[in-house]
């Protein structure tokens, strides 16, 4: 990583952390961290789409479960 000392950037950007109000500001302190590496085309950025619909979305198993029923089990 450059040789850079990632404790000392840690403690540098940490306490920032604390006051980000959305993804978009996360994303920025990353990008600042990810900038001390010089490294050219290096970086963090959102999925594609967003959260507005669109991105990557988890799939699902095509069962419903709930914590109150007895699991079922496949053998």
């Amino acid at each position: 990583m450059h040789g850079k000392d990632w404790d000392a950037a840690k403690a540098k950007y940490e306490p920032l952390v604390v006051d980000i109000g959305d993804r978009q500001e996360l994303m920025n302190i990353i990008n600042e961290m990810i900038g001390e590496l010089n490294a050219s085309h290096t970086g963090a950025a959102p999925p594609p789409g967003g959260r507005a619909g669109g991105g990557v979305s988890t799939g699902h198993l095509g069962s419903n479960w709930s914590p109150t029923q007895s699991p079922v089990v496949i053998a």
